[in-house]
């Protein structure tokens, strides 16, 4: 649903785009095997006191910034993955001044244009390993890893949903 959809999504309301992306971020990072945090700008949103609010979601780390800026909370964000020993951090922002100020030598930072083509191809990838299961299913040969692996189901479960 991230591009091939985009009249679709943006009827939707803000929620509702937040659960597809949450959805496409899930199967990418289930797909790569990485560790995701989105950052919102939350502001006005009810969180107590904290500045910024974290919450966790199917595996994805969602961090609402409530009173500083978006920006900030990903550097903050960034900061506290690199210290708790991740190798380095990939950013993705179409701000082009958080793009500046989030570089760092364990950073990487992209465009939010970048990450969604890497997400369509991920799923584009994963749509092919699908049908290449189904394909040998239907020869009668069992299709060995895509029957037996529970994340592969669910991934195909969610593929087959957009």
């Amino acid at each position: 649903m991230v591009v091939q959809n985009r009249k679709k999504l943006e009827r939707l309301d803000l929620e509702s785009q937040r659960q597809v992306l949450e959805e496409d971020i899930l199967i990418f990072s289930q797909h790569r095997g990485v560790k995701v945090k989105i950052v919102y700008d939350a502001a006005g949103r009810q969180t107590g006191e904290n500045e910024i609010c974290c919450e966790k979601k199917s595996g994805i780390d969602l961090v609402f910034c409530t009173t500083v800026e978006a920006d900030i909370g990903l550097m903050i964000e960034a900061a506290q993955s690199l210290l708790e020993g991740a190798p380095y951090v990939m950013i993705a922002t179409s701000d082009r001044a958080a793009q500046l100020d989030c570089t760092g030598p364990k950073t990487r930072v992209i465009s939010s244009e970048l990450l969604l083509k890497e997400i369509k191809d991920c799923k584009k990838r994963l749509r092919a390993k699908l049908l290449e299961s189904q394909t040998q299913y239907a020869r009668g040969r069992l299709a060995g890893a895509m029957n037996s692996d529970s994340d592969i189901k669910k991934l195909r479960d969610q593929l087959l949903q957009t």
